[in-house]
């Protein structure tokens, strides 16, 4: 069996399970402590700290992440369109 072979088979076998896996991940809740905070503290947090405070927006606590900063609201319970923060980390960096 060649390699190109295997792998396709391999996908073939797999993709059911990984498609599972997916929709269990969509389906489970975002938390601030295990999914957000890390990704704040390693790109958000030089700005959006209680010493900075850009945009007037503090991302070190849940409390203050759910304040609204300069821009409104950073997040929008259940609707991640209406957001601001997905428009914020999806773009270009911040300058």
């Amino acid at each position: 069996m060649t390699k190109a072979r295997l792998l396709r088979l391999t996908s073939v076998l797999l993709a059911p399970w990984l498609a599972a896996g997916l929709v269990r991940a969509a389906d489970k809740p975002v938390s601030y402590y295990q999914d957000l905070l890390p990704v704040f503290k390693r790109s958000c947090n030089g700005c959006h700290h209680p010493g900075k405070l850009k945009g007037q927006l503090d991302l070190t606590t849940y409390a203050a992440f759910k304040k609204s900063g300069k821009h409104g609201p950073a997040f929008v319970a259940g609707d991640p369109p209406a957001s601001t923060i997905m428009e914020e980390i999806s773009g270009d960096e911040p300058s």
